[in-house]
């Protein structure tokens, strides 16, 4: 009875054991496939009005489309590296299309961070310039005026202008002090448009252009901008009201991007120890939109006899150039990512490292002062992205058995 009652606890001891499974050697852990490590990137950014977040946005790839949620924010995933196409569509705005690149260099659940501003689109409405001159307004503000001259037709008009930002520029030549979408009824027409420089006249930006957009790419236009009038402190310019998006503003020159890294966190999944699989939900944090650096209290410190409304305005403006330049306004922004289940297989730890995606961008522009050309520097900060690091340790179970 005693040999019986010995041999009984043995084989419970060896029962209970088997709940204990260590990983040593004879043992295999049970290997699965990570689903992170399919090749999968995100365009991510977040869709305004001016402050206020736009929900139900048709964001589309020639692959796949979502919608912006309640918080304006979308996520977009694309399934290769290189240039894609996006369009933002939503019924009553004016619709946008830019171009965005994914990096050679990215790694897979890696993101371009892209936020827009998007408008909505102003009312037709109809004008009779046959007796009187006629001034439409296509921003709130009523800065820019085009003008419908008296006796430019004959027929009454029907007109929808209204301004906007339309999307980052891709190549960086010229900027937006105003950016519209104009539509006009009849024959074509040649306009003029007048901008109101807010600052004192001494002091505006110089060496403006007049681009339209045709398939998609900007074409500066030739002799369509007029000169600065002193007198009546305005820019003023002709357009043809042929073209739909207009962009009236100074050009530009790329001084220097110089891209870093800043750590964003990391995520350890430590299965080391156990030859079980295990799932884990990823999340991690964006953080997207841009900043000016330059010190703007010091900005104007050289041209003697400003007011401080006169840099106020200029500084206005400049964020306005800046605006049309990133695609949306300034101001530094985070939200949650969902990157999806990680799958690690047994007795393996994985680590996955984030990293925010920083550019410091320095531009070159002309401001006029005294009537005098002076080449200025603006720097600012922007955040386009994350990136995004995996790396495993594995156990002494995988010797000979790795996957």
């Amino acid at each position: 009875m005693k040999f019986k009652k010995i041999i009984m606890a043995i084989i419970s001891v060896l029962v209970a054991g088997m709940g204990f499974i260590s990983c040593s050697r004879g043992y295999r852990p049970e290997i699965v496939n990570n689903p992170l490590e399919e090749e999968v990137y995100y365009i991510i950014g977040q869709i305004k009005e001016e402050n206020s977040p736009v929900e139900g946005v048709v964001v589309s790839s020639p692959d796949t489309q979502v919608e912006t949620s309640y918080n304006g924010w979308y996520q977009l995933p694309v399934n290769q590296k290189g240039k894609c196409t996006v369009s933002y569509m939503k019924e009553g705005y004016i619709p946008i299309t830019t171009t965005v690149s994914i990096p050679e260099e990215m790694q897979t659940r890696s993101s371009v961070a892209l936020p827009l501003q998007m408008a909505k689109k102003n009312p037709v409405v109809t004008i009779d310039p046959s007796r009187d001159t006629v001034i439409v307004y296509p921003g709130a503000d009523k800065r820019t005026s085009i003008i419908f001259p008296a006796g430019i037709s004959d027929q009454p008009i029907d007109v929808s202008a209204t301004e906007f930002i339309n999307g980052p520029m891709v190549d960086i030549e010229h900027a937006g002090l105003v950016t519209f979408d104009l539509e006009v009824s009849g024959p074509e027409k040649t306009l003029p448009v007048e901008i109101i420089n807010q600052a004192n006249p001494l002091l505006h930006v110089g060496q403006l252009v007049h681009c339209v957009e045709v398939d998609g790419q900007w074409k500066e236009m030739a002799g369509t901008i007029g000169t600065f009038n002193w007198l009546r402190n305005i820019h003023e310019a002709t357009i043809q009201s042929s073209y739909a998006i207009h962009s009236i503003g100074p050009k530009l020159e790329v001084d220097t991007i110089l891209t870093s890294f800043e750590s964003a966190g990391e995520v350890v999944i430590d299965n080391l120890g156990s030859l079980f699989a295990k799932e884990v939900e990823i999340m991690s944090k964006q953080k997207m939109g841009w900043e000016i650096t330059s010190d703007m209290d010091s900005y104007y410190s050289t041209y003697p006899g400003l007011i401080d409304s006169d840099c106020e305005y200029t500084t206005k403006s400049l964020y306005k150039v800046l605006a049309s330049v990133n695609g949306s306004l300034a101001g530094i922004s985070e939200t949650d990512v969902p990157l999806g289940i990680a799958k690690v297989s047994g007795d393996t730890k994985m680590t996955i490292k984030f990293f925010t995606r920083v550019d410091d961008v320095s531009l070159q522009y002309i401001l006029m002062f005294q009537g005098i050309w002076v080449t200025r520097q603006i720097k600012y900060k922007r955040y386009s992205g994350m990136n995004i690091e995996i790396d495993y340790q594995y156990g002494s179970s995988h010797i000979g058995n790795q996957k």
